[in-house]
């Protein structure tokens, strides 16, 4: 069974990205978004991606001019204990850059692998590093990049103006 794509509520009537990026500078915030695997670092651009958290590269890039940049953990791909590990140690290198930069910080713990990846140990760690403070969890059922949502409790993907059930691709 599939969905055609025009039976979808509307999209959001108004583009939101250019609000955000103004309401980001004004806060004067670095957003540190720490990314579990590749597939979302390969959906951006104009933007630094690291893979290496030591101080000294967190340092550089917080002092960056750029608004934001993406962390590849790539923690999918190890153990939930190596995933915690790898988050606490990003969070206490962040702090410590944070701290030797001036500069403040927000983190987004982005995965679009709920349901491979190590939810909520993972993000528990990473809180819990950061002193507990975090504004929420978000679960965005969805990767629109790569054609991909949930409706009604099932994961699709679109394949020609159709959704089709994941489960029944090769996906």
């Amino acid at each position: 069974m599939s969905i055609i794509i025009e039976n979808l509520p509307d999209e959001w009537p108004e583009e939101l990205g250019h609000r955000l990026q103004e309401r980001i500078r004004q806060t004067g915030k670095k957003i540190v978004v720490i990314d579990d695997d590749p597939t979302g670092t390969q959906t951006v651009y104009g933007i630094d991606i690291l893979t290496d958290w030591s101080v000294a590269m967190l340092k550089e890039a917080l002092s960056s001019d750029h608004p934001a940049f993406f962390l590849l953990s790539n923690s999918r791909s190890v153990s939930l204990e190596k995933a915690q590990e790898m988050n606490r140690d990003i969070a206490l290198n962040l702090i410590c850059a944070a701290r030797d930069t001036g500069c403040e910080f927000v983190v987004i713990s982005r995965s679009d692998s709920t349901l491979r990846g190590h939810y909520p140990g993972e993000v528990e760690a990473l809180a819990k590093s950061l002193g507990g403070r975090f504004d929420g969890i978000f679960i965005l059922p969805a990767f629109i990049e790569g054609n991909r949502v949930t409706v009604d409790s099932v994961h699709y993907i679109l394949e020609s103006n159709h959704l089709i059930p994941v489960n029944e691709t090769e996906f």
